[in-house]
């Protein structure tokens, strides 16, 4: 078993799916990048509450980062060619910034002067 960190943007939206047991589970790829021309190209999988959070707040283009177990899977196309790829068995995630900032903005601020706040004393 081999225990991974990536840091990249999903490539496509999540797509929420269930297995044999009626649980769900969500999976994603994500884009990683080795060199600034290149990226690695990266499976992933989340279940349970991981999967809440992957497919209620992530979409296409956002930065995360994933923690898991990697594997390396290897097959052979119709073709004969045979390849290969990674994939990652979620076990955290935390949520980056995303492409495109499409996060609420604060209020806008009045230009009448706001009063001093009153430094709290606990031992007033």
């Amino acid at each position: 078993m081999i225990n991974a960190t990536c840091v990249g943007r999903l490539t496509n939206d999540p797509e929420v799916k269930q297995d044999s047991k009626g649980q769900d589970y969500v999976k994603f790829s994500l884009a990683c990048q080795k060199t600034r021309d290149t990226a690695e190209f990266v499976k992933c999988a989340a279940f349970g509450q991981q999967a809440n959070v992957v497919s209620d707040f992530v979409k296409k283009g956002h930065q995360v980062v994933c923690v898991g177990r990697m594997s390396l899977n290897t097959y052979e196309t119709s073709d004969g060619v045979k390849r290969s790829d990674l994939s990652l068995a979620v076990t955290q995630v935390c949520l980056l910034t995303n492409k495109t900032d499409d996060s609420p903005k604060p209020p806008a601020r009045s230009k009448k002067a706001a009063e001093p706040e009153q430094e709290y004393d606990p031992y007033a």
